[in-house]
């Protein structure tokens, strides 16, 4: 039965795929984000897990301030692994799973609290931010609306924390507002014109320096046998804030 499941999911993940991919189509964060949702729903079998998704796309202008960075999932997260959330009394407040039954179409770990940065139960997405880091747990956050916080145990030993350079540049993408960020040849440097390309281009990070990003887009160059990349700097914070749209998927 846990096989047949996983196939399920495997093929719906590619479905899925798919209208992701037609969604992200020339259109702003915000769209994308709606645009997904819909997609996600219109087959009716991701309709159990629209409450288990959390999207960090449209948080432009997100206070980041003394938040230290998130708490992912390292390379030794596997089959049988459960990720537990716990009380500070040290009883269990919520696990789930990402390798599961599915076949119905329902999420069995759905919990109307668990609301964090950033999750997706097909995808492996799990971003939660780090309020505060103990010698044997990691106190985050599990829902943004509310500030709700919960112990992620250490010794589980798939859990690593990244600092929010290192979450940004390990992204597929990120979007921003030309027009309040502009790019630019360097740091602090002369400002580049946006690029107008036949298709809307896609801005993967590659470096960050202080409060500025290096990011790579594909130059669209006709006749080129391989990808050729131009590059440019934005702001990815200033004063406390995020000034990107962070993207987990392409």
């Amino acid at each position: 039965m846990y096989h047949s499941g996983v196939k399920f999911r495997l093929i719906a993940i590619l479905v899925l795929a798919l209208a992701v991919v037609s969604v992200f189509d020339g259109r702003s964060g915000d769209q994308v984000s709606e645009g997904w949702v819909k997609a996600g729903l219109a087959g009716g079998w991701t309709e159990g897990y629209s409450a288990a998704m959390t999207w960090p796309f449209d948080k432009q202008d997100i206070v980041i301030d003394g938040v230290k960075g998130f708490v992912v999932l390292n390379g030794q997260y596997g089959i049988g692994d459960f990720i537990s959330f716990y009380n500070r009394d040290g009883s269990v407040w919520h696990s789930l799973t990402f390798y599961y039954d599915d076949f119905s179409g329902i999420y069995p770990y759905e919990n109307d609290q668990f609301r964090p940065y950033a999750f997706h139960p097909d995808y492996f997405i799990f971003a939660v931010k780090l309020k505060a880091e103990h010698d044997d747990r990691f106190e985050v956050v599990v829902n943004e609306e509310t500030g709700l916080t919960k112990f992620l145990r250490k010794g589980d030993g798939f859990y690593e924390f990244q600092t929010w350079s290192e979450h940004i540049t390990n992204l597929f993408a990120v979007d921003f507002d030309p027009k309040r960020n502009p790019l630019r040849s360097r740091p602090a440097g002369d400002t580049i014109i946006y690029p107008t390309l036949e298709e809307k281009p896609t801005f993967h990070p590659v470096e960050t320096s202080g409060e500025w990003l290096k990011v790579k887009w594909d130059s669209q160059r006709k006749g080129s046998p391989e990808t050729e990349y131009d590059h440019g700097w934005i702001r990815w914070t200033r004063n406390g804030k995020l000034l990107i749209e962070l993207w987990y998927l392409c």
